[in-house]
């Protein structure tokens, strides 16, 4: 296999073009789409501006709160729980330990104000919290008698014209009152153990793995797209001696058929891992992409050459069956822009479509793009085993198909 290897490296090296789309086009895209895109993959956009209109008094409330429960309590009881009262206090909770908490500190700016209607036309702020008055009161029965002689509501107020921004508000409170109701629930059926306590050292940690950088993202995007048109052009340089009749001086020369066709898969299948590897390395010095698991990195890149290594075999047969390299050209032109879309190189397709994106994950630059992208989360290699094993069969059914396609010797001409 050394030579044919060789001769088809040699005759890569002397395509301009092809080296062109190989490798230029996708470090120009990853470019353009990282810097272009970079705002849209961040996690936390680094300047959402909250006002925080506070009506209400702690000192006041916890005088209040004294007389109530000395209604109900006796005086060591009343005591104990004045004492965790303040450590306890939702509206403080809210705004000193979670929105200023500090994975969120460089990003969330809070301004405290007194007039809401102004601060609600100001497009500077991407929402506006109003803490109104004796609330804290109303939170502190709630967790402490179960019931409240009155009703108060803290208002948020989100700014349409930030969608970003205010929905990463909107979850922040939410998500904050979610873990109020179910600890507070917890500490009345004396299983507060079941749950982390809710101290003012509690925090909001994301859900999921670390956050994926447009760059990262374009990276895998655009390297699992343009190996798809590796296949084309490594079928069209098989047909290409075809027609000069290369392939038939081989055949006198008794190379069987079968080791030709095999060539041009394994031949595909080092190129394309060759470009994915100089793509990988030369984005991870440029845009100081961390790839994380290499061994997963490695694996994957291994399994995606296999699958279109496939390709490009089932790509040579079909040219060599009907004589003409439409196929192929076709599948650059066309297939290959439709699977790149629905695989989610442009776009995080899923965002757009589930059904799209469901269908792309059925396409070997979608798994593959899956894949990389779970490694860039954190996965670690057996949670990528599913891709590993569709391109790997996907690549060896190209391969079956393709050599049952390949014409006989006595029908090629």
């Amino acid at each position: 296999m050394g030579p044919y290897f060789k001769k088809d490296l040699l005759q890569l090296s002397d395509d301009r073009v092809a080296l062109a789309l190989m490798l230029l086009m996708p470090l120009v895209l990853i470019a353009i789409l990282g810097f272009s895109l970079q705002h849209s993959f961040h996690s936390v956009p680094d300047d959402i501006r909250i006002a925080v209109v506070d009506r209400d008094s702690q000192e006041a409330a916890l005088t209040k709160l004294e007389e109530r429960l000395s209604e109900e309590m006796p005086k060591e009881k009343v005591e104990e729980l004045l004492a965790v009262a303040p450590d306890i206090s939702a509206p403080d909770l809210l705004i000193e330990h979670v929105l200023q908490d500090d994975s969120l500190q460089d990003s969330i700016e809070i301004e405290f104000v007194s007039d809401v209607e102004a601060a609600r036309d100001n497009d500077a702020y991407a929402a506006v919290i109003e803490i109104p008055r004796g609330y804290r009161l109303y939170m502190w029965e709630h967790m402490f008698l179960g019931t409240s002689d009155h009703s108060v509501a803290l208002s948020l107020f989100t700014n349409s014209e930030e969608a970003v921004r205010s929905t990463i508000v909107e979850s922040l409170v939410d998500h904050f009152f979610y873990e109020m109701r179910v600890q507070t629930v917890l500490n009345r059926a004396d299983a507060a153990n079941l749950r982390q306590a809710l101290t003012p050292e509690s925090h909001i940690v994301p859900r999921g793995g670390e956050p994926v950088t447009s760059f990262q993202y374009y990276t895998a995007g655009m390297s699992v797209m343009f190996v798809l048109f590796t296949a084309g052009i490594v079928a069209n340089y098989a047909f290409t001696e075809k027609k000069t009749h290369v392939f038939a001086r081989m055949l006198l020369a008794n190379t069987p058929r079968w080791k030709y066709l095999t060539s041009r898969g394994l031949t595909t299948v080092w190129i394309v891992f060759l470009q994915l590897l100089l793509l990988f390395v030369v984005t991870s010095l440029v845009f100081n992409i961390e790839w994380g698991n290499l061994a997963a990195v490695l694996l994957l890149s291994i399994a995606l050459s296999v699958a279109v290594g496939g390709i490009g075999t089932l790509l040579t047969s079909v040219n060599f069956m009907l004589n003409s390299s439409t196929v192929s050209n076709v599948f650059q032109i066309f297939f290959t822009s439709i699977m790149a879309f629905v695989g989610g190189s442009m776009v995080p397709v899923r965002e757009l479509s589930p059904l799209l994106g469901e269908i792309g994950h059925f396409t070997p630059n979608g798994k593959a793009l899956s894949g990389y992208v779970q490694i860039f989360r954190g996965d670690s290699l057996a949670e990528i085993t599913d891709s590993l094993a569709f391109l790997c069969c996907f690549g060896f059914a190209c391969f079956l198909i393709a050599a049952i396609l390949f014409p006989r010797k006595g029908a090629l001409s």
